[in-house]
Order: C-alpha cells, then sequence, then structure tokens
C-alpha cells in the first residue's frame, strides 16, 4: 500500500510529537513529502531525520500557531520547499485546563488561537495552493469533548473543538467541488 500519496505535498501541524509525529511518519512512508511544523526545533529535526532514513522526504518549519504570520510561513514553507499543498492535517492543539469561573478572557483568547483561527488561516492559505493543483484535502483534528456536555476544567477547550467542528462543516461545502 505504499505510495498512495506519491508526489504529493502534506503538511502536519503539531508533528514534532505524539499523533501528528505518526501521521507525519505514515504519510511519508506513503509517498508524500511532509511540512512537519511545532514549535521545538530540535524536535522538528528529528522527525524530519527520521522519516529520511526511512526513506521518505521532510522538511521542518518552525512555527507557533498563536502566530497569524507563523501559519502563512507555514504554506509559504511548503510552496517553496516543494511546489505547492495538497493535503493540511490541522492536528496541533491545546488543551490547558482552567475552572470555568476563573477563567480569563485571554485565556479563551490563547485557546482559540491556536485551536481555530489557525485553523483558518492555514486552511485559507493552503486552498488558494489546492485550487492551483487542482484539489486536496483539508483534515482537522477534533474532539468528543465538542459533544461533551459536562464543562468543568475543560470547558473552553470544548468551546474551540466546537467550534472547528462547525468550521469543518463550512469548510467541507464552501471548498467541495
Amino acid at each position: 500500500m505504499a505510495d498512495r500519496l506519491a508526489g504529493k505535498v502534506a503538511i502536519v501541524t503539531g508533528s514534532t510529537s505524539g499523533i501528528g509525529a505518526e501521521i507525519a511518519r505514515v504519510f511519508a512512508a506513503e509517498g508524500a513529502k511532509v511540512v512537519v511544523t511545532g514549535r521545538r526545533q530540535e524536535r522538528g529535526d528529528a522527525i524530519v531525520a527520521e522519516i529520511e532514513a526511512a526513506g521518505g522526504d521532510a522538511s521542518f518549519c518552525k512555527a507557533d500557531l498563536a502566530e497569524p504570520d507563523d501559519c502563512e510561513a507555514i504554506v509559504a514553507h511548503a510552496c517553496a520547499t516543494y511546489g505547492g499543498v495538497d493535503a493540511l492535517v490541522n492536528n496541533a492543539g491545546i488543551f490547558p485546563r482552567s475552572e470555568f469561573e476563573e477563567s480569563t478572557p485571554e485565556f479563551w483568547d490563547d485557546m482559540f488561537d491556536v485551536n481555530v483561527r489557525s485553523v483558518w488561516l492555514l486552511a485559507r492559505a493552503a486552498a488558494r495552493s489546492m485550487r492551483e493543483r487542482g484539489g486536496g484535502s483539508i483534515i482537522n483534528m477534533g474532539s468528543g469533548n465538542a459533544f461533551n456536555p459536562a464543562g468543568g476544567r475543560l470547558f473552553i477547550y470544548g468551546c474551540s473543538k466546537s467550534a472547528l467542528y462547525g468550521m469543518t462543516m463550512k469548510l467541507a461545502g464552501m471548498l467541495a467541488g
């Protein structure tokens, strides 16, 4: 089943560890050229080295998704390095906890900047390249917490994932066909 993604270019956010790193490895094993992203240079370099040692093609773009310019830079990196974008996996997310009554507007903004706004910024930038290349795929990683009526210390996280779910539905309808 190798090479199902041969010739494709994929961006995987939050791919310096965990699920994102594994997605990057699998995409590369399937033939995609992968842009690994994250805040930690040493981890990014290690994942790229691992992919390359296995015969894949990857590059690292250090980015903080809370920074709008970094979101644009990831897509620019993919276009400059590999000629465009065919797949965007919005895997990165943050999930700090805060008691509902003690949460601050800054806490809300931090959560939504990474979990929602960055997805919009990346999708907007990647869609341009995908259209030029004849299509593509955007995969947004959600959470069952979006549908959990309990809030507690994850209330704002759940709200951000609910917003992500809504945005995903809107993007699917708007970008299809």
